[in-house]
């Protein structure tokens, strides 16, 4: 059986009006196309796991809803927050889950570990360590909530407003 040596024999009439090097040359572009197709299709579902391994992990993405962090925050912010750190301070902006029907909440930290955390009924004054938490953001007045006042904040204990 003769092998193809890629040269036509003088007088040989191309196959179907086209020789055997266009139809190998054809089939070659076809098979490195789809080589690249099935490249670009893993890497694309290797950065999608790695985003979404990195966002579960790593990351938050929420969707601000509501106005009480105005003007800090608004309806429709979008805020990306850091899963990393357990190391609040006072005037951190977090998110957090109150409950599991509430879902996420988004609240300033006003209070950490071992402070003490007084709401004045009356006038909605909030004392942190004996003193006044003064917060030129805040609008209205602060609601104490059906606690026993003063709060101290025990280990990994944050209040949250």
């Amino acid at each position: 059986m003769p092998r193809y040596s890629g040269v036509r024999e003088q007088g040989a009439a191309p196959r179907g009006g086209q020789d055997i090097d266009s139809l190998l040359t054809r089939e070659l572009r076809s098979v490195r196309k789809r080589q690249e197709n099935q490249k670009f299709l893993l890497r694309l579902c290797c950065a999608l796991a790695a985003v979404t391994m990195f966002t579960a992990l790593v990351f938050r993405i929420a969707v601000i809803r509501g106005d009480s962090m105005a003007p800090a925050l608004a309806q429709g912010d979008v805020a990306l927050t850091w899963r990393l750190n357990h190391r609040y301070q006072q005037g951190d902006i977090v998110l957090f889950k109150a409950s599991a029907a509430d879902g996420v909440q988004v609240g300033r930290v006003v209070a950490v570990p071992g402070d003490e955390v007084r709401i004045d009924a009356l006038s909605g004054e909030v004392m942190i360590n004996g003193e006044t938490l003064v917060e030129s953001y805040v609008y209205g007045i602060t609601q104490a909530a059906d606690k026993a006042y003063p709060l101290i904040l025990g280990e990994k204990e944050y209040f949250i407003l």
